[in-house]
């Protein structure tokens, strides 16, 4: 019988819910398949206290001093770490940590946010965590082989303050293997299933189950309801055998993803009726999802299970292993097929050996390549004709939360609008467009990590896109496709905002760790510091061509402040405010779009995901509806626009006018680039006749 028949309904509609409770029964004749890994909790106590500077941490331990003494002569540059200590438990298989009271100063967009990096003095696996990311895995780590960890505070900026507390660990054991732990379900008297490494399934840690990637929007997850994942659970891929005494092991933290709770919609009531699809955050050290990691297949749900006519069923997961199989293999991926027995309502039964930790593994139908069900319970014993079961494809509830995507699963879920403004990348690496009416945010193509900044070229018509790399590339609005120019030289910083003058063919770019103004050469990909830096945090930018100016959005360094539009001067880089607040109480805005249709400026609030139209005479903003788009730390903005219909117009806005004639003067006479009306590299009379001709031809 199930250990917990409970109903797990989170994010189901009120009458799904009334009808799962109103049905509640317990399945009495087969049990649910987990094998939570063995492991203890072990306190730790760790502080780091104020890790400003290298020297200042007097009270470290030993190992944590040694590596003080052996970096005290190093510069505070860029990662360097300014406190270290080692987390030793002896004869743990593996270690997890768990932190509190932890400050991680800096922007986590910029290489001036101070982050956390644990790496196993095992196997010299590493993993980066800043502020941003270690909220999103709840204060915990991934899962380090070996009993010791090396945990490092690193921090570009000597005076920031930055500070730790270790405050236990989840320590990993060898099972008992008499016979296996959790149900076994073997068909016959033989296990035979064989060791696999199918790129699409993933096991779910701790609580020892297996989850799989789906076909849906952002290629996320499903398993059952019963393996219940909670906040700070990790689905693993790439897998390695475990020890020869049976306790797992872990893959790179490269492989393993935390998972989003706020998208978390189950099911957990019978066999038939336990199921739970849920999303994945991306990867904190590479940015990558894990179907961009692990190349992108999926298994392909079909509508509903087909009737019964002699078909081949496959079950692949992590289940656990008994004598004679090798311990290695236990709750390593392995495989099975065997026959399709019955479907029965949502219920499906097949005899394919599983054992526990095979929970959540996918129900394949050989026949047609399609996923039918989710494997949930035991049922299979060594007499001939026993099988086991699980959830069919067509439960009503699961379609619901298919058709009604919530958290990493539904951003970007909808229809791409026409032109205007495009936001990337959002939580699941999308870029596409934002409605700029109901504010919704649907996905145009996917993009391999993090963008930072947008601008759009209305002379190539295509958006420059730049990433965390300083790697720039072009984004075509109409098809989607990703072109890579190249990586950006001339800094070291990463650029978190672009802007695109039209008039003078200049792309800005923004470091948002210290207010630095760049432009890029978009020939030779070298950026050029303008002036110096203006300080703040800046990391939306936009140009308007329709007065000439270099927006920016300086999201606030105190608590008392909100974010607020300014005015960069584009020769000294200096940088002026336009108003106190854009909305008072916003302040985390990362992208920021013009809009040629109504000459107003836009932006998302990442913290309460609200499209926001900005009045750029004023500064003011007013939130236009809710964006579905799940932004963060790295995101950016930008606006399609219409090439000018001719010369004269110098303003871009569609009208001929004296607002032209009189741009174009003022340009000419503060000797700004666009003053340059013949592009002769000259600003002179032959400027002004040139501009006076055009103006007086007409369009």
């Amino acid at each position: 019988m199930r250990a917990s028949c409970v109903a797990a309904s989170a994010g189901l509609p009120a009458s799904v819910v009334a009808n799962l409770v109103a049905g509640l029964v317990v399945a009495s004749t087969a049990s649910a398949q987990m094998a939570p890994v063995a492991s203890r909790s072990v306190p730790i106590g760790i502080v780091s206290g104020d890790a400003q500077v290298l020297v200042a941490e007097r009270n470290a331990t030993p190992a944590s001093q040694r590596a003080i003494n052996e970096l005290s002569e190093q510069e505070l540059t860029a990662d360097t770490v300014v406190w270290a200590d080692v987390v030793d438990v002896p004869d743990a298989a593996w270690l997890r940590l768990y932190f509190k009271d932890v400050t991680l100063s800096g922007d986590a967009a910029t290489q001036s946010g101070a982050y956390l990096r644990i790496t196993s003095l095992l196997d010299g696996h590493t993993q980066k965590l800043n502020a941003e990311s270690l909220k999103q895995w709840n204060n915990s780590s991934a899962y380090f082989n070996g009993d010791r960890v090396l945990v490092e505070i690193i921090s570009a900026a000597a005076n920031a303050p930055a500070r730790v507390t270790i405050d236990r660990a989840d320590a990993g054991e060898a099972p008992v293997m008499q016979g296996g732990y959790g149900p076994r379900s073997i068909c016959g008297t033989t296990d035979d299933r064989a060791l696999s490494s199918d790129p699409k399934n993933a096991r779910h840690m701790p609580v020892g189950c297996t989850s799989w990637l789906i076909n849906d929007t952002n290629k996320q997850f499903l398993l059952a309801g019963h393996c219940n994942p909670v906040s700070g659970n990790v689905f693993q891929f790439n897998v390695p055998l475990s020890t020869s005494t049976g306790a797992t092991v872990n893959p790179s933290p490269d492989d393993q993803y935390v998972v989003d709770l706020s998208s978390k919609q189950s099911q957990n009531i019978a066999i038939g009726q336990d199921w739970c699809y849920i999303g994945v955050l991306a990867n904190s050290n590479h940015g990558l999802t894990p179907a961009q990691k692990m190349g992108g297949g999926t298994y392909i749900l079909a509508s509903t299970p087909p009737a019964v006519a002699g078909q081949t069923i496959r079950i692949t997961g992590f289940g656990t292993t008994s004598s004679p199989v090798s311990n290695t293999w236990n709750q390593a991926q392995k495989t099975h097929t065997g026959p399709y027995r019955t479907f029965s309502g949502t219920s499906l039964t097949y005899s394919v050996d599983t054992t526990g930790g095979n929970s959540g593994s996918p129900v394949e139908d050989l026949s047609t390549g399609r996923a039918i069900g989710i494997h949930t319970n035991a049922g299979c014993t060594s007499t001939a004709g026993t099988a086991n079961s699980g959830t069919g494809i067509n439960n009503a509830a699961l379609q619901t939360a298919l058709a009604n995507p919530l958290g990493v699963c539904s951003t970007g879920r909808g229809t791409p609008v026409t032109g205007r403004l495009y936001a990337g990348t959002d939580a699941a690496n999308n870029y596409g467009t934002v409605n700029a009416t109901t504010g919704a945010f649907a996905k145009f193509g996917q993009f391999m990590g993090t963008l930072q900044g947008m601008a759009f070229d209305r002379d190539n018509q295509w958006i420059y896109a730049i990433d965390n790399s300083r790697r720039l590339h072009t984004i075509s609005p109409t098809t989607g496709v990703t072109t890579l120019k190249g990586t950006v030289t001339g800094t070291t910083l990463t650029l978190n905002g672009l802007g695109y003058d039209p008039n003078t063919n200049r792309l800005y770019a923004i470091a948002q760790s210290n207010g630095q103004l760049f432009t890029i050469n978009t020939g030779t990909l070298v950026a050029t510091a303008i002036g110096t830096a203006s300080g703040g945090i800046i990391g939306a930018l936009e140009f308007n061509p329709a007065d000439n100016t270099l927006y920016g959005i300086n999201d606030p360094s105190s608590t008392l402040v909100s974010s607020r539009l300014v005015r960069i001067n584009t020769t000294t880089g200096a940088v002026t405010s336009v108003s106190s607040a854009i909305i008072n109480g916003v302040r985390d805005c990362n992208g920021l779009a013009w809009d040629q249709t109504d000459g107003k400026l836009y932006t998302i609030d990442t913290t309460t995901r609200n499209l926001i139209r900005i009045e750029p005479s004023t500064g003011a903003g007013t939130v236009v509806a809710a964006c579905n788009g799940l932004f963060g730390t790295g995101s950016g903005m930008t606006a399609v626009q219409s090439r000018p219909p001719c010369p004269a117009d110098f303003n871009g806005d569609g009208f001929l006018d004296f607002t032209d004639f009189d741009g174009f003067v003022a340009a000419f006479e503060a000797g700004s680039g666009a003053g340059d009306f013949n592009n002769d590299g000259f600003i002179d009379f032959t400027d002004f006749d040139a501009y006076v001709a055009a103006f007086e031809a007409g369009c």
